[in-house]
């Protein structure tokens, strides 16, 4: 058994009053949001910031008061993988256009009830509606 711990955001942009989320394709059925390993030394803010500029190319702050863990575990090689990964929240600029690393073919900026169709875990899932309902709170909050 082997422990892996990662962090990402969930970006969104706001296009006409409509939030859109980003989701990167790793195969033709597969979305997630960009996120990868904690490097040694590094905090959990400043790997999230580094992997989601790696792989969609947008330089992302996270907003404050959003911070939600994922726990999952999968199969790498006859061993079984535990994985955490931390997921922030942040907002692309309007003209933000992502550039996709080689990890991925594509993305999609996705509404929210789009996305709770196309995404194909639960977890993915929960993260969304956290994130939907704290970004709604935000919202109304102004």
């Amino acid at each position: 058994m082997r422990n892996e711990v990662s962090s990402g955001i969930l970006v969104f942009r706001e296009v006409n009053d409509k939030r859109e989320y980003l989701f990167l394709k790793k195969g033709e059925d597969y979305l997630d949001f960009p996120k990868g390993h904690i490097e040694k030394g590094e905090s959990e803010i400043t790997a999230a910031k580094r992997e989601t500029l790696e792989e969609s190319g947008l330089e992302i702050e996270p907003i404050p008061g959003f911070r939600e863990t994922i726990n999952y575990h999968f199969k790498s090689s006859g061993v079984t993988v535990n994985k955490k990964v931390i997921v922030f929240v942040g907002e692309a600029n309007n003209g933000s256009k992502p550039r996709i690393s080689s990890e991925h073919i594509g993305f999609k900026w996705l509404d929210y009830k789009t996305a709770m169709k196309e995404l194909r875990y639960l977890t993915q899932k929960d993260l969304l509606e956290k994130a939907e309902n704290f970004l709604n709170q935000k919202t109304t909050r102004r």
